[in-house]
């Protein structure tokens, strides 16, 4: 895939939609957020080493976007594809026999350009790769009994990982494909195991995921180191419950997430190695229950801590120190998050102004002065925004204010200090 950006719970809704599990522990992961008066939430979703996301998975409505970059600037949306600023845009093939027009969902690419996602429509679902993003879809073969199968992310070296479901049943079983021809196969799990999700990928192969267990109300997080190995579960603090994943670091073994202590309220956590207990990252006095936890590089993790009022106050954390630093936010911003950070530190997020609009905000890097990101002026609230490690910013915005749930449309920032191109598919 190319760099990390993917948020467990926007991953989990995509991939687990109509099944009983638990995910998150029933809290929605480590997205929680403010949401901005008159709009809906939109996620950040999260890959490893690249492709970003502001698909609005949990409501099913994909925005006009491009949801992931490679490190080569090739950005592709649902149904469609682009490079650079994308001033021309062009169709993802799909086959026949999906209806007219199909859906095509697009959920990952690495940085040799291969795409993989789902292909839906007349009542069918087709787990789908495109060796390149003009070449014809190849269809993933199912896993044998199963007959929904969806693709969920693409390694570096051309591993392709999915789940598998059987019609009406809630099941889910973690695949992968080693070829776009191959026939796939089960991630290993203990047994007994009701569910497996695998969500995350980093550049040597190494999945993230959760397995449950039957009856079980929490999840388990765990690591498969390869294909074939067997899943390990992620060390917990003692005294901790329902330690959730936030996403994998790029290049490192780094893995970040929260858990839930002896306090009853949440915390950040860091993994430098899964078997190893993590590290609990401070959080500033006030502040409970710490959201959004993401990371970039080896050192740099981003996320915010909830104020008593129920608002959001951006943090950043420079390992291997666990002490806070509170990011900056604009005059008159009062509540803000953060979605995305790159390599290099540019981190971004949603503010809310005095009005309750919600405005991209960009910083240089954690002790940056804030910029607000520009907008059509007669756009609505900016839904979600991500950074590419060049520095180009993606995001999306409703057309109008007036539609609470009007169309969506992609935005790109080629520089903070320049207005964004209006994506049109």
């Amino acid at each position: 895939m190319a760099r990390p950006r993917r948020c467990v719970s926007a991953v989990l809704a995509a991939m687990l939609a109509a099944t009983t599990l638990a995910a998150c522990t029933g809290s929605g992961g480590d997205s929680t957020r403010p949401t901005p008066p008159g709009s809906k939430p939109a996620t950040t979703t999260t890959t490893a080493k690249g492709p970003t996301s502001v698909v609005d998975w949990e409501h099913g409505e994909p925005s006009w976007s491009p949801t992931m970059a490679n490190a080569h600037g090739l950005l592709v949306g649902n149904g469609y594809w682009c490079t650079g600023t994308c001033a021309t845009s062009h169709a993802l093939r799909a086959p026949d026999g999906f209806g007219d027009p199909p859906s095509v969902m697009a959920v990952d690419v690495n940085d040799a350009g291969m795409i993989v996602g789902t292909i839906s429509g007349l009542g069918k679902r087709q787990a789908t790769v495109w060796r390149s993003p003009s070449a014809d879809p190849i269809a993933l073969k199912p896993l044998a009994g199963y007959d929904d199968v969806e693709a969920r992310a693409i390694s570096e070296t051309g591993l392709l990982f999915g789940g598998a479901r059987k019609h009406g049943e809630p099941r889910t079983r973690a695949i992968v494909w080693t070829t776009p021809t191959a026939a796939p196969t089960v991630l290993p799990v203990p047994d007994p195991t009701a569910n497996s999700v695998p969500f995350d990928v980093s550049v040597d192969g190494t999945m993230v995921g959760m397995i449950q267990r039957p009856l079980a109300q929490e999840s388990t997080f765990v690591v498969w180191a390869t294909p074939t190995s067997a899943a390990k579960p992620l060390a917990t603090p003692a005294g901790y419950t329902g330690a959730r994943v936030s996403t994998r670091n790029a290049g490192s073994s780094i893995v970040v997430g929260s858990g839930t202590g002896s306090d009853g309220t949440s915390h950040a956590l860091v993994w430098t190695d899964p078997a190893e207990t993590p590290v609990v990252l401070d959080m500033p006095p006030g502040l409970t229950d710490v959201s959004a936890i993401k990371g970039a590089g080896r050192d740099l993790v981003i996320g915010g801590g909830t104020r008593p009022d129920g608002s959001i106050e951006p943090l950043a954390w420079r390992l291997p120190s666990t002490a806070p630093q509170v990011v900056k936010l604009p005059e008159g911003y009062s509540n803000a998050w953060l979605d995305d950070v790159n390599d290099a530190g540019t981190i971004v997020g949603i503010g809310i102004d005095a009005t309750g609009r919600a405005h991209g905000i960009v910083w240089k890097s954690s002790s940056a002065e804030p910029r607000i990101l520009g907008s059509p002026a007669a756009f609505g609230d900016v839904q979600g925004v991500t950074v590419t490690d060049n520095g180009m910013i993606l995001g999306a915005a409703q057309r109008t204010r007036t539609e609470i749930r009007g169309p969506v449309r992609g935005l790109i920032w080629t520089s903070p200090t320049q207005s964004p191109r209006v994506i049109m598919k």
